[in-house]
């Protein structure tokens, strides 16, 4: 990495997970990128979440709801906090490998015209193996949003991709809870995007994972895309011209 290290917030939500959050928190820790924030919002835990994160003293910002927000809100909370050029969120029962910040911002600031980063991802508990994604370095949005309707969800998990910090609107990008992320994706999704063919983390299946639980299976055809590709038109979010073309002509 060169000298130039712009601030990169690690943003993780947390909702009773005691049992994987000490794990996630010192997997942001140990980077080997050295300008970084760590910030967790403790989402009003029923378990010992919030004393472990307290242990952690003045590693970490660390802020706790004082009631249930619901996940997309205590997601959207967490981004609000982050003062970071780059940001990336972390669920609080995922890793991020050691040197996955320092890799996916020498790749953004070396193509200041590409939005985030992203790479493969290893599976760890109730399923095994993880992603095989094929891209170019250089992901045009015509081709991501291609694949990612194809395959019925994301073509990125969150552990392990970084994103610049999206301007004042940057609360707004998560604000569906049918929809979850696909907000945040559409929206970065304008530009292009940087395809790291490395694995940059791990993603935890269980059966209390919220992520998964929502977003599994949300897409069964291109009119539900639509559709959300609309609201995020409405949000001000995509250029939903670019996003509708490309849904329309595809084989």
């Amino acid at each position: 990495m060169n000298a130039i290290t712009p601030l990169v917030s690690i943003c993780i939500p947390n909702y009773n997970n005691a049992q994987h959050v000490s794990d996630a928190i010192d997997s942001a820790l140990n980077q080997t990128y050295p300008n970084i924030e760590v910030i967790i919002v403790d989402n009003c835990s029923e378990d010992n979440s919030w004393e472990i994160v307290t242990s952690y003293g003045d590693k970490l910002r660390s802020y706790r709801n004082q009631r249930n927000m619901g996940m997309v809100v205590n997601f959207r909370l967490a981004l609000q906090y982050a003062k970071g050029h780059y940001v990336t969120l972390l669920c609080s029962d995922d890793i991020l490998f050691i040197e996955t910040i320092d890799r996916m911002v020498e790749m953004l600031e070396s193509n200041p015209d590409c939005s985030f980063a992203f790479g493969n991802v290893q599976y760890i508990g109730a399923k095994a193996g993880g992603t095989n994604f094929n891209f170019p370095n250089i992901v045009d949005p015509g081709m991501w949003i291609d694949a990612s309707v194809k395959n019925g969800r994301n073509m990125a998990y969150l552990v392990g991709t970084v994103f610049k910090r999206l301007h004042e609107n940057s609360s707004k990008t998560i604000v569906n809870m049918t929809f979850f992320d696909w907000y945040l994706w559409l929206r970065l999704g304008r530009d292009k995007a940087l395809f790291l063919n490395d694995f940059v983390g791990s993603h935890r299946y269980h059966k209390f994972n919220q992520t998964n639980q929502l977003t599994n299976g949300i897409f069964d055809n291109y009119n539900q895309l639509k559709d959300v590709v609309n609201l995020a038109y409405r949000n001000n979010l995509i250029n939903k011209g670019q996003f509708i073309d490309c849904i329309d002509n595809m084989t």
